[in-house]
This record gives C-alpha cells, structure tokens and sequence, in this order.
C-alpha cells in the first residue's frame, strides 16, 4: 500500500496528458458521463505491465483459469453408463494401483527407537513432529483407499466421503482431505504422489542419522518448525556470548552453489534448496535480482544458508536491496522469512511486481 501510494497518489497523475501505463490516461472530462466514456474507452484487456507484472504472471492466471473450467466440466460428466461393470473393474484396479504406489506409513514404535538413537536436540523435534503428520496422512489415504476397494467389493456401502475421493481419483486430481492434510501445490494425483514419495524419503533418511546437508524446506509439512528449532540450536551454540531465542531473526542469504555441491551441513545453521523465485530470477554472474526470462513464472534458486542474528544487528534497510518474502507454497498464504536481494533497481519495481520466494512450487501433470 505504501509503495502505491508513493507511486500513484502525487499531484503529477492530475497534470495533461498523465498515463498511468500506455493507453491508461487520466480523463480530462468535468461531466460524470465523459468518465464513463473514457472509462468505456479503456482496453477490454489489460496488459499485465499495467500493474507492473510480467507475461508470465498473465500467463500463469490464464492458465489456472483454464484448469478450473476443464475441471469443473470433468466433475459434472455422468456418474453412469451401460459398462457399469467394467467402469467399476477399471475404478478397482486404479485404487489398487494406487494404494501400491503410496509409501508405507512410519511404525509408531521403530520411530521412538530411532528418535532415541538420534538424541535430544531441538532440529529432532521438529523431525519428530514431521515424521508424526506423515503417519498420520499415510494412514488417512490408505483407509481411503482400503475403504473404497471394499465399497466395491460390496462388503461396505459407499459413503459420500468415498464417492467424493472415487471422483477424484477417476479425474487424476487430489481427494480433498488427503490436499488439506498434506498442504502441497501438485495439481495433479501423479505429481502429488511423487512429491509426497521424496517427502517421505527425506524424512526416513532423517530419521536413521543421514541428516540432509541441504533441506528441502518445501518438502515439510510445517517449514516454520525447522525454522525454529534452527533459531534455537543457534542460540545454544552461541549461548555464551548470551544470545536468546527472543532476542534473534532468521537470518537467510542466498549463495552461490547448487545443490549438487553441497556435502555436508553449515557449521551453524542448515542450508535450504527448492526454492524458487517468482516474478523475477536470480543473476548468479552479478548476484543479484533481475528481470525473468519471458517463457518463466518461476526461477530455481541457489542454495540458501539459514541461520540466526541478533534483532538488533539484523541486515536491512539497504537502499540497493529488496526485502524478498519467501512463502511456503504459491498460495502464499504462510510467510517464512525475508531475504534481502540486492537489486539495480528500486525496491518499489519488485514489491508491485509481487516478487517473492516460494518454498514448495506445485507441479502439473504431464
């Protein structure tokens, strides 16, 4: 709100001749009909510039649009045929399929001995919460999807429940309890599953001493856990200089190595991967913010280091910098942390273009 008001409330937009973009000119009308007029006169579609947004940004609104209408025209299709029969020996085999493809959910009582193994320390709480809301929406889906072999097999009736995740899955789109347990972005059933296969993986490995050197923030069910227990293992480290889990930050920056390249964990701290930027892209030669490719809504990040720093001595406030939002999913409907990017260009370019980081980047199908 600030930066708009500093762009667009000043005595400059009632001067002749002002535009707010090409084609969006001020009416000079003293009549409430010539404004109407002008305000007909306007293009039916608006260039995306207009708002300071890219081609992408126009391009990805369009395309989940087109997605809501095709899905909303697959959901109405009929519900029955003359190949009832077969419909349901092809719905059997598709949850059966699908249930094989599921990890297996964590035994409650081999997860208490490895936890014990691991020892007591702030990151391994966080892993055991993780580890807990992955039992607990493993066992979910599986009841599912035993329920509804069941219902057809006639030893259960269909309730609505089943009948609503049965739709689902005939449409390869995600039952709607298994989307809200898991908070993840995969638009389709294959990429759900295969994001929720490499969740579970990381946790495993986790969970029997191979602590990732890098995580996969978007890959957690509650990111800001790690986050905190982060904090905290800082604040113990650095316990004799008097540092408190109330008197620090996040404190993220991005580097300049990938993945690929990282061996072993920070000696404080943790690194974090998956990240990617949307409505801008990072240039790794000049290490700093800059304009997208034209074809790209979302550009892969380096690795970031995640660590702590006092409030009071906490980077920010640079002029040739823009305190970038990292989000935990597209939606963005759960802040992380900022992360200052140095920029050429004014912090205000970025904040109308809605830049920001997204930790879990939903995928399509296909």
């Amino acid at each position: 709100l600030h930066a708009y008001s500093q762009l667009w409330l000043t005595p400059r937009v009632v001067d002749a001749g002002f535009e707010f973009h090409p084609g969006y000119g001020s009416s000079e009308s003293g009549e409430v009909e010539g404004h109407r007029r002008h305000i007909e006169g306007l293009p039916h579609r608006d260039d995306p510039a207009l708002l300071g947004l890219t081609a992408g940004a126009d391009r990805s609104l369009r395309t989940a649009e087109a997605h809501g209408v095709l899905t909303a025209v697959l959901s109405v299709e009929p519900k029955g045929d003359s190949h009832e029969a077969t419909r349901e020996e092809a719905d059997l085999e598709q949850v059966r399929a699908l249930r094989a493809t599921l990890p297996t959910a964590p035994d409650p009582g081999a997860v208490r001995l490895a936890m014990k193994a691991l020892g007591a320390r702030p990151l391994h709480v966080a892993l055991r919460q993780e580890i807990e809301q992955m039992r607990r929406l493993l066992t979910a889906a599986g009841e599912t999807l035993d329920g509804l072999e069941r219902a057809m097999q006639g030893a259960i009736a269909l309730t609505p429940q089943l009948a609503d995740a049965m739709g689902s899955i005939r449409l390869a789109a995600v039952p709607a309890g298994w989307a809200r347990a898991s908070q993840m972005c995969s638009h389709g059933l294959g990429s759900w599953i295969a994001e929720l296969r490499r969740r579970s993986e990381q946790l495993t490995k986790w969970l029997h001493g191979h602590r990732p050197a890098c995580f996969w923030l978007g890959g957690l069910f509650n990111p800001q856990g790690l986050l905190a227990a982060n904090r905290q293992e800082v604040c113990r480290g650095r316990l004799k200089e008097g540092w408190t889990l109330g008197d620090v930050v996040d404190d993220v920056r991005v580097l300049n190595v990938d993945e690929e390249d990282v061996r072993k964990p920070p000696e404080e701290g943790v690194y974090i991967c998956g990240v990617h930027l949307e409505g801008g892209t990072w240039d790794r030669r000049l290490q700093q913010l800059d304009e997208p490719h034209p074809t790209e809504t979302q550009a892969p990040l380096p690795v970031l280091h995640a660590t702590a720093a006092l409030r009071s001595a906490a980077r920010g406030g640079r002029v040739a910098s823009y305190a970038c939002p990292c989000y935990a999913n597209a939606s963005r409907d759960r802040f992380l942390f900022e992360v200052e990017l140095p920029s050429a260009d004014e912090p205000a370019k970025w904040l109308m273009r809605g830049v920001a980081m997204i930790a879990s980047v939903g995928k399509e199908d296909g």
